[in-house]
């Protein structure tokens, strides 16, 4: 859906709501998501606006039986916060995204274990690692999922990243004979399309604790030698509170761009 605001002739605004297609699959019901949300004006003419379109697409929503709503906003617009909190949305995570410029130097790291390609032997190492991979994001911070769902959302993420669905590679690391972290890496090909530009994106690095421990840097640098020549951008993200990974990924020379928080809103 694409909602616009006029003040008499002129547009002054727009929302554009997505649905979640696979969330939607994998919760059964309609899960869909702000993608953006503008308004013209001056500060309290854009409050005025994006209260407004929320408010339509809030009755939107009732109407559609959408049942979940989130979306990302920036934490430097203050404006979008201060609207979607008048509008009943909880904040549930904050995020911060990184890139890594391909052609630039980059630290490498010494591999703590053994990297090879996923074998479809290692699924069900895979599900069990990604089950305990998460705390924070926005399944586990929002108390309408339960812990055992959210978990199961990213053994399912990590079981389509390795048929192909989600990602383009993925590569797990074994320390003492035992799978004990993954890493699946994702080139954006939607993207590349139109962008003048390449880019790839880790999709998901976890490893298991504490048998993992120091193995985290080796995906990291098995993901970025993959990427090399076949994009010319890298991004990841991933909640504040993951601080070792935001250490692994500045170290490897990856800057912190932006970041934002996720707000829900249920029906």
């Amino acid at each position: 859906f694409i909602l616009v605001a006029k003040i008499k002739n002129s547009y002054v605004g727009f929302a554009i709501l997505e649905k979640q297609s696979w969330d939607s699959s994998f919760f059964g019901f309609n899960c869909y998501k702000i993608e953006h949300i503008f308004a013209d004006g001056n500060s309290k003419l854009k409050i005025d606006i994006k209260k407004q379109l929320l408010r339509f697409l809030s009755n939107l929503c009732k109407e559609k039986n959408i049942r979940y709503l989130n979306v990302k906003v920036d934490t430097q617009d203050n404006i979008s916060i201060y609207a979607f909190e008048s509008y009943g949305f909880k904040l549930v995570s904050v995020m911060l995204h990184l890139v890594y410029i391909t052609k630039q130097r980059r630290r490498h790291f010494k591999i703590a274990g053994k990297i090879r390609p996923y074998r479809q032997k290692d699924l069900k190492t895979l599900r069990l690692i990604a089950k305990n991979s998460m705390q924070y994001d926005h399944f586990h911070s929002d108390f309408h999922f339960s812990k055992e769902l959210s978990d199961n959302v990213y053994a399912s993420l990590i079981e389509n990243c390795c048929k192909g669905i989600l990602a383009d590679k993925v590569f797990v690391i074994e320390r003492k004979g035992k799978v004990v972290g993954y890493v699946a890496c994702q080139i954006r090909h939607h993207l590349n399309n139109i962008l003048p530009i390449r880019i790839g994106h880790i999709r998901h690095l976890a490893v298991l604790n504490p048998e993992g421990f120091g193995c985290g840097p080796g995906l990291q640098e098995a993901a970025l030698n993959w990427f090399k020549g076949k994009v010319d951008i890298v991004e990841s993200s991933t909640t504040i509170q993951n601080t070792p990974i935001i250490r692994i990924s500045v170290e490897s020379n990856m800057s912190i761009v932006s970041s934002y928080l996720r707000f829900s809103k249920w029906f």
